[in-house]
């Protein structure tokens, strides 16, 4: 076991210091290269030639280098040598794909385009394989690129067809999106369409469904499905919304969708208040008021995403500011907008938040009479979603707490008559008979009197 093990220190020391001769040897032919030494640079370049001519990533790169030598010196009958060199010798059985791919832009860098057509082609006849993923799609879009420019429509088609044979279920979601870009460019943007919805859908919190989506909804509006392409902006906003500048982009152009729909909704007043947001001028708060007002308009959907870029600048106040008053106005502002806009599960996390983190939050007079209003609408909000959710239990504690907390406070009648509705609910008519009786202002000690009628 010791034998083995000093065997392979051994060898794994040997190749440690092969691997750094070998770096050194490009670090300092590079250097002179760079500097115009180029004898010295071709010297060292020939020297991993000789020295390493197993290492077949190490060789190619070593001609590269010294073609350009020759290329910069113009030293054209070098370079004819040395091409037809490597035409002769190679690939051999040491070439992997990724080193057919570096040989054929060496001979497309350098004129030899027939060459490099020939082992293009040669790299997508190959049996696909997870590992060359890559290499196979950037040869497919060397090859697309040069049969377009030549203007030859049956390769084009041709290599399509070919490309279409892999599934696209075989690349992970960077290769399927560079997969469906080729479909994207070179002429059927159907299957390129299919293909990023799939990714939008398998590969959620991705790159390559961010760029998938705003590819779908431009082309949803080019082609004016408007209601397509407001479903993808909105989800684009909604899933990314730490990327400003295109969640701005997608949100002027959901706009821009609402307005070529000829919705009269859409009034002078929003607009000044969607380009006073997307020029800056606004903050969270305004943002989420617009929200509550395009959602009194029932346009849901814009109300939606506007809520989602407000409800994450107001998050962004929080983090920067945490157990601050300004945090603290934060979650009001959210929480009351949560509410109207049906995000109950936001609403109800930005209550609890607020009453739980803030307990050493004191001041002067003032400042300690709104941390006091603040927690006391927390209160209200929470017994409201519960009551919504039929969670009676825990609406009754709510508003116990409340009660208990702020007995003077202005909405303490409204507190009284949803605990009568709450006890009424869960059936103890007892208990809620007693606090309808405690209401004592109009409206809602009208309305506890209707009640009572009622349970009588």
């Amino acid at each position: 076991m010791i034998k083995r093990t000093v065997i392979f220190l051994l060898i794994f020391t040997i190749y440690s210091t092969d691997a750094f001769a070998l770096l050194h040897y490009f670090k300092n032919a590079k250097k002179a290269e760079e500097s115009g030494n180029f004898e010295k640079a071709l010297s060292l370049y020939n020297k991993v030639l000789e020295r390493y001519p197993y290492e077949t990533k190490s060789k190619l790169r070593a001609y590269d280098h010294i073609l350009n030598i020759y290329k910069t010196r113009k030293e054209s009958q070098n370079i004819k040598e040395l091409l037809t060199f490597l035409k002769n010798n190679y690939p051999d059985k040491s070439f992997d794909l990724r080193d057919i791919e570096k040989l054929s832009q060496i001979y497309s860098k350098y004129g030899e385009n027939e060459e490099a057509l020939k082992l293009q082609w040669r790299i997508i006849d190959e049996p696909y394989s997870l590992v060359y993923a890559d290499t196979m799609l950037r040869t497919y879009s060397r090859l697309l690129k040069y049969y377009k420019e030549k203007k030859d429509e049956n390769q084009i088609k041709g290599l399509l067809n070919k490309l279409n044979s892999l599934s696209a279920k075989v690349f992970d979601d960077e290769d399927i999106y560079k997969y469906a870009m080729l479909f994207f460019k070179y002429g059927d943007r159907g299957e390129a369409i299919k293909i990023m919805e799939d990714i939008v859908q398998r590969y959620p919190d991705t790159t390559s469904s961010r760029k998938s989506l705003f590819i779908l909804a431009e082309e949803a509006q080019k082609a004016k499905d408007y209601e397509d392409a407001i479903e993808y902006y909105s989800i684009y906003i909604e899933r990314y919304p730490e990327n400003t500048f295109y969640v701005q982009k997608a949100y002027q152009r959901l706009v821009d969708c609402y307005l070529a729909m000829g919705d009269s909704r859409v009034s002078e007043d929003i607009m000044k208040q969607v380009a006073d947001w997307l020029n800056g001028v606004t903050d969270y708060r305004s943002q989420l008021n617009l929200a509550i007002d395009l959602k009194s308009k029932n346009m849901d959907k814009l109300a939606e995403v506007t809520f989602n870029t407000g409800y994450t600048q107001a998050k962004k106040v929080i983090e920067d500011n945490p157990e601050t008053y300004d945090a603290l106005k934060a979650y009001l502002e959210i929480m009351r907008t949560a509410h109207p806009l049906g995000r109950y599960d936001i609403a109800e996390q930005v209550a609890i938040e607020a009453l739980k983190d803030f307990n050493n939050l004191q001041g002067d007079t003032e400042l300690n009479k709104n941390v006091n209003f603040i927690k006391s609408q927390a209160y209200l909000w929470l017994s409201k979603i519960y009551k919504e959710h039929e969670r009676y239990d825990e609406t009754i504690k709510m508003l116990e707490n409340f009660l208990k907390l702020y007995p003077e406070h202005k909405d303490k009648d409204y507190a009284l008559y949803e605990l009568g509705r709450a006890y009424e609910k869960k059936g103890d008519i007892g208990q809620a008979k007693d606090i309808y009786e405690a209401v004592s202002s109009e409206p809602l000690k009208s309305m506890a009197k209707e009640r009572l009628a009622t349970l009588k």
